[in-house]
């Protein structure tokens, strides 16, 4: 099992949205944006792009493909792996009884949906 506590909540919710789907770095920013969870954790660019780098290099997510659009830049594309699933589940059941930390508890709590009853 993975170490939860080097989870961020930016980390957790990237994670949480590939349980949707694989899908690329932009792809994950453009849908975050639109959903509004931008008012959840910060967005920026280059720090998904850093995160991403992070869950894969600790085993949590896999690329499984590059593509080219046109004149665009080549786009890998990542899935989410059991281990990381359960990374998920975890750090939102560690964080959901924690109201000390607000910004955790938020994430926590928008992701509290994909527990197991």
């Amino acid at each position: 099992m993975p170490d939860i506590t080097r989870l961020t909540p930016l980390a957790v919710t990237l994670l949480a949205t590939l349980r949707e789907g694989d899908m690329h770095p932009y792809e994950l920013l453009r849908l975050l944006r639109e959903r509004g969870d931008d008012r959840l954790v910060p967005l920026q660019k280059g720090t998904i792009y850093h995160t991403i780098a992070r869950l894969e290099r600790e085993g949590l997510i896999a690329e499984v493909g590059v593509d080219r659009d046109g004149n665009r830049p080549e786009r890998t594309t990542y899935t989410l792996l059991d281990a990381g699933k359960d990374a998920v589940d975890a750090w939102v059941r560690a964080e959901l009884p924690r109201i000390d930390r607000p910004g955790e508890f938020r994430v926590a709590l928008a992701e509290a949906h994909n527990l197991d009853r």
